[in-house]
């Protein structure tokens, strides 16, 4: 079985994809279980984090039907479901996997690899492609909140990673995509166009690394009613400088 949280819900069993849950509850329902894979969940805490404005007994009943609702979605499931009276736990024991478990494991590669290294880059970029959107887009359930933040935070500084890491290896067009998407997901972070300026700069592309930072400035005046920083203005005023160097590219990576 292959699950992907990342994005859309999307299930797969030897290649074959299992029509799509109808219900948003039963998608948050799976996603919870899948995250917790081996772990045994009281059904109180369960039905609490699904219903939280509900009594108690409603919804251990909700629960009851929503379990119902995810075992009838197909048979390929059921092994995979561990039920008890009191539990739910969702068991892949290494014969289901999921885009989330494989983007942990790309990060931990990361970490664990030397830095600025082919196999801290390789990793990286694995786990940029394995994130194909926010965690169970479409679901706004309570719980869900909080893992999608922490997973799209972990997605933003591997992707800023990246785009670093190319820019000190002179793959400058794709660093430039790369900081262009992190401005579009985060138009907020002046270091993501500190980052974006100093590729533009190392490119010979110093105008680019002025139209950056004004779109930076812009930004931030619009939509926080805020000047840059100091470190962004202090970026901005070396580009400016007669005869300055382009960025050393190193700096690309060593602020991320």
């Amino acid at each position: 079985m292959r699950i992907r949280l990342f994005g859309e819900l999307d299930i797969s069993v030897e290649g074959e994809r299992l029509p799509a849950l109808e219900s948003g509850r039963a998608r948050s329902l799976l996603a919870y279980l899948v995250l917790h894979d081996g772990t045994p969940l009281a059904r109180q805490r369960l039905a609490f984090l699904l219903w939280p404005d509900s009594a108690e007994g409603q919804a251990r009943t909700n629960l009851r039907h929503l379990l119902h609702t995810l075992r009838s979605a197909g048979p390929a499931m059921a092994p995979f479901l561990d039920v008890t009276p009191q539990t739910l736990r969702w068991h892949g024991e290494g014969r289901c996997w999921t885009d989330v478990a494989a983007f942990d494991a790309a990060l931990a590669r990361a970490a664990a690899a030397e830095p600025a290294g082919d196999e801290e880059l390789a990793a990286l970029r694995e786990a940029v492609e394995l994130y194909g959107g926010d965690l169970l887009a479409g679901c706004y359930d309570e719980w869900l909140l909080e893992e999608r933040d922490r997973f799209r935070d972990r997605y933003l500084w591997a992707l800023r990673r990246v785009a670093g890491l190319l820019g000190r290896r002179h793959d400058h067009g794709e660093a430039l995509r790369l900081g262009r998407e992190l401005l579009r997901l985060d138009p907020l972070r002046e270091d993501s166009y500190r980052l974006l300026m100093r590729i533009h700069d190392a490119a010979g592309d110093r105008a680019g690394a002025v139209r950056t930072y004004h779109a930076c400035a812009s930004t931030l005046r619009r939509e926080l009613a805020v000047e840059p920083s100091e470190e962004t203005r202090r970026a901005y005023a070396a580009l400016m400088r007669p005869g300055a160097e382009p960025a050393p590219e190193a700096a690309a990576g060593a602020t991320l």
